[in-house]
Parts: structure tokens; C-alpha cells; sequence
């Protein structure tokens, strides 16, 4: 019974973030009307976790339009970044050593966040700072800290969710969302 009680009580929670970004969006982005981006999450085979989806789910209700798509090659990375405004990097261990294993994964995720200042996303998921992050992307893009969306332990996923993505002044600075709607940098 326990089990179940938790998992409502998650699940509310979960409801009650997704009505907040959709409020977000009725009155920032119906109002002021940013200009909307097209997002490419991009993670390892394998690793769609329910922090992946969530993340999905928040961007898409406030308009910016998602997709997500597996790591495979360079090629195949750039195919999807033809159209693509922002990327976000779900950084772990297994994307890692695909990039290890393929480093001109790594030049063309380095090429698109430095030619586009302000797109590139690299969220740490799991493993640390310099034995994952630093061997997908380089030292001076942003990289913050997203293990609590993968831990699984009590409300610390949805937590980081709010924390990394939708808070406009977050422990880790201003929130993925908020920049990604560059709404720091507007004067409505």
C-alpha cells in the first residue's frame, strides 16, 4: 500500500510541474512571445530514462518543438542538427565512449555550440565531471549537474527538474529553460 501511496503522491507531484510550465507558457510565452527553438536531445542507446522523457514532455508543453534521438555517428548527429536551433546532451558514461570510440562525434558537437553561442546543452547525467562530461564536450561549455533526474530515490528527480531546467535562478544558474527561451537576454 505504501508503494502505491508513493507513486500517486509522485505522479501528483509530476502533474503539478507540468501544469506550471503550462502556466509558464500562458503567460511569458503566449504573451511575450519568444521566439521558440528546435531542441535535439540526444542520448545513448539504451538510456531513455524517465528523466529524458519528463525533460521532453516540460520543453514540448511550452511550444519549442523536441526531438530526441540516440547517438550513433557523426553523420548522423549533423543530419539531425540541420534544423536544429539548441542541442541538449544527455552526458553519460555510455554516451562518453561512443564519443571516445568516435571523436568526430565530439567535433560536431563542438562545432554546433561554438558557430551557434548559447544552443549547446550538456546535462550530467551519470558518471562525473571528467572521466564522462569532459570527454563529450569541451571545459568551457556549461555543463550541469542532472543526476538527480536519473536517481530514482524519492522526489530527487523531480527536484533537479525544477532546479536545472525550469527555475530561472537555479543552484547551477539560470535554468535550461529559461535560456533556452533566451528570455534573460529579451526586453519585452
Amino acid at each position: 500500500m505504501e508503494d502505491l501511496l508513493l507513486q500517486n503522491w509522485k505522479q501528483s507531484v509530476r502533474d503539478e510541474i507540468l501544469a506550471l510550465v503550462a502556466k509558464i507558457k500562458a503567460k511569458i510565452i503566449d504573451v511575450y512571445h519568444p521566439s521558440l527553438g528546435n531542441v535535439l536531445i540526444s542520448y545513448a542507446p539504451g538510456e531513455l530514462f524517465d528523466g529524458v522523457q519528463m525533460l521532453e514532455r516540460v520543453l514540448a508543453i511550452t511550444g519549442l518543438v523536441v526531438q530526441k534521438e540516440e547517438v550513433q555517428n557523426s553523420e548522423i548527429l549533423q543530419q539531425h542538427l540541420t534544423d536544429k536551433s539548441q542541442l541538449i546532451i544527455i552526458c553519460t558514461p555510455k554516451y562518453a565512449s561512443i564519443v571516445t570510440d568516435q571523436p568526430q562525434i565530439r567535433g560536431v558537437i563542438a562545432e554546433f555550440g561554438t558557430r551557434f553561442p548559447d544552443t549547446l546543452y550538456p546535462l550530467l547525467s551519470m558518471g562525473g565531471f571528467g572521466d564522462t562530461a569532459l570527454k563529450i564536450v569541451d571545459k568551457h561549455f556549461l555543463i550541469r549537474s542532472f543526476h538527480g533526474a536519473f536517481s530514482g530515490v524519492g522526489m530527487t528527480p523531480l527536484k533537479t527538474l525544477i532546479d536545472v531546467i525550469i527555475h530561472p535562478s537555479g543552484s547551477q544558474g539560470l535554468g535550461v529553460l529559461p535560456d533556452l527561451l533566451d528570455l534573460e537576454k529579451k526586453d519585452f
